[in-house]
């Protein structure tokens, strides 16, 4: 047996840093890699440690010369100890996000600390605190900023100990999990990995509305992993695997190894261990997974362990929702294919429909609802060629709605004779029922054809405006077909869920901004030619929306079947929301779609 390894976490400490976490995921070992053992209480002590050392005997850090950085919390904490240590003066600038706790112990080593609140245009505030050391290294060039995100001095100390430890202690893991923020962890292990020709498969794991990976940003709750602003170490070679993760997964895993394992974890931590459950079945029978764990969980007490915090933030289908089983499977039949709940007893209905019910509500909190577009749409007339974006973009959303219902229609068991009823006469509905010219998608050409008509002061044909449409929508249509066609119907009951609940609000937003237009029409005409909004914000419409809650609540039997749904209800909306954000910058909104208080 390995000493540096134990699977109770009152049995791990300094000498025993790798905690295995039995029955985690069925089939392989799910190890994590305890770097919250050290007087900073995270693994941004190596980084601060490396960087301020580097940049002493480099001679770009003078005895007493001051110092300013940019952190989350984490690496803050870690730089006060070493320079309040080393007799550096030092002021570390952050955000809301962070802890309040963390903000305490910075300023307890002696730090200044300043709290950024302006939003950047990804939604996050990283470039409106890089701006703020801009400019206080402008008024004060004195100052040293070492920079995380840039300075080579990061990877190098995780190349060296991280993965030296690892090796060391654990030896060589088949599969290594890394979240990323400065991406210095994940930089520097990447190197070791090709320096030392191992084995490891390598996944970079982020959190969801992170720019990171590429795509738009959009507003994060959680400090540590993901960033507003790609970091200038980060490299995508396509050597490793990328993996994304919602803040709501996060929590639930946190819970998930608190109750079921004795371990607080981090957020960071609960990030990296969803992402090992979403990727489950690529991983190998028998396999050895490492799980890098930044810190411990009592940062986030006031967060991420907080009944009330997470309600108002994330929604209460985060507390109520099911969680994964936490204890081994010991059953001697139990194979990788045949997932098991904690119980393994069917779902109350009455208790599953209301969970569906409360998934579906929070449709409303979400940026694909609130967001920058639709405040501009409904306040503003925009020019022509700004309408025709929105024409095009709009209806290359909405176009393959058919195609989406029929998708899940041919996953749904034939046994399934609720959920398959209800979507064959959402169907027929989309396609005008059995009329050509009532058919949603030729309603909706010829609005705006009338529309931008009316504008131009010429007839206007919508097959004749440009047919470029935004990488978002064109990333909703393909991302989206994924979706609703996946393997498990749950999945795809999830998404149209999701459509079917946004959808409502949707047409009554675009409603009310095309009221904006009215005075290009005669009365009754601009309300001929409203027929497309008025079918989807009548009371059929809503009846597509209880039938969504009803046929998703009937395919749900087990947790996992509820935890599917979920992830195809978040996947969909998190498109929309990048569908519409895009859709602002390119009509001239703002990028911020954060959630509105």
């Amino acid at each position: 047996m390995n000493p540096a390894v134990c699977d109770r976490a009152h049995d791990a400490g300094p000498a025993r840093p790798f905690l295995t976490l039995p029955g985690f995921c069925p089939g392989f070992s799910t190890t994590l890699k305890l770097e919250a053992l050290n007087p900073a209480g995270s693994i941004k002590l190596k980084t601060a440690r490396e960087m301020v050392a580097t940049a002493r005997r480099e001679g770009r850090l003078r005895a007493g010369a001051p110092l300013i950085e940019s952190t989350s919390g984490n690496l803050g904490i870690a730089l006060a100890m070493v320079c309040a240590a080393h007799g550096h003066p030092l002021t570390l600038v952050t955000d809301p996000n962070a802890q309040a706790q963390n903000i305490r112990h910075m300023r307890a080593l002696g730090a200044e600390v300043v709290v950024v609140t302006r939003r950047d245009g990804n939604g996050g505030y990283l470039h409106s605190r890089i701006e703020f050391i801009e400019n206080h290294l402008s008024a004060h060039p004195e100052t040293v900023w070492l920079n995380q995100y840039r300075d080579p001095a990061g990877p190098r100390a995780h190349r060296r100990d991280t993965m030296g430890e690892i090796l060391d202690g654990f030896g060589v893991p088949d599969w290594l999990f890394v979240g990323v923020g400065s991406t210095g962890t994940l930089m520097g292990c990447l190197a070791a990995v090709r320096e030392r020709r191992l084995p490891t498969r390598l996944v970079a794991v982020d959190a969801e509305g992170s720019v990171t990976f590429g795509g738009r940003g959009a507003a994060r709750r959680l400090p540590g992993l993901g960033t507003s602003r790609r970091p200038e170490l980060f490299v995508d070679d396509g050597s490793f695997v990328k993996a994304r993760v919602a803040e709501a997964d996060t929590v639930r895993s946190c819970r998930r190894v608190a109750r079921g394992y004795g371990l607080l974890p981090g957020a960071s931590t609960g990030t990296a261990l969803h992402a090992v459950t979403e990727l489950r079945e690529l991983i190998e029978d028998g396999a050895r997974v490492l799980v890098i764990a930044p810190d411990l969980g009592e940062r986030y007490l006031d967060t991420v362990y907080d009944d009330d915090w997470v309600t108002r933030t994330l929604g209460p289908a985060v507390l109520t929702g099911p969680e994964p089983r936490t204890h081994p499977v010991n059953h001697p039949n139990h194979r990788k294919d045949t997932p098991m709940t904690a119980t393994g007893a069917p779902l109350d209905a009455n208790t599953t429909e209301k969970h569906v019910l409360d998934l579906a509500e929070s449709v409303y909190r979400h940026p694909a609802l609130n967001n920058a577009f639709y405040d501009l749409w409904r306040s503003t007339e925009l020019p022509a060629e700004k309408v025709e974006i929105v024409a095009r973009n709009f209806y290359a959303q909405v176009s393959p709605t058919v195609n989406r219902l029929a998708l899940v229609f041919l996953r749904m068991s034939p046994d399934d004779l609720v959920a398959r009823s209800e979507t064959i006469e959402n169907i027929n509905d989309e396609m005008g029922n059995g009329d050509p010219k009532k058919v949603h998608t030729v309603l909706l050409k010829n609005f705006f054809s009338a529309l931008l008509s009316r504008i131009r002061g010429h007839e206007v044909d919508f097959d004749d405006i440009d047919p470029t449409v935004l990488p978002a929508a064109q990333r909703l249509v393909e991302r989206g077909a994924a979706l609703f066609g996946d393997e498990n119907v749950r999945v795809g009951c999830g998404a149209l869920l999701a459509q079917e609940w946004h959808a409502y609000a949707q047409l009554v937003y675009l409603y009310e901004g095309a009221r904006n237009y009215m005075h290009h029409f005669a009365l009754e005409e601009f309300h001929e030619h409203c027929e497309f909004f008025y079918i989807h914000i009548g009371a059929a419409e809503k009846e597509h929306k209880l039938h969504a809650v009803s046929s998703s609540a009937a395919l749900c039997r087990t947790e996992e079947d509820l935890a599917a749904l979920e992830q195809g209800f978040h996947s969909y909306l998190g498109l929309l929301a990048d569908f519409w954000q895009e859709l602002a910058e390119a009509v001239g909104g703002t990028a911020d779609t954060g959630l509105k208080p």
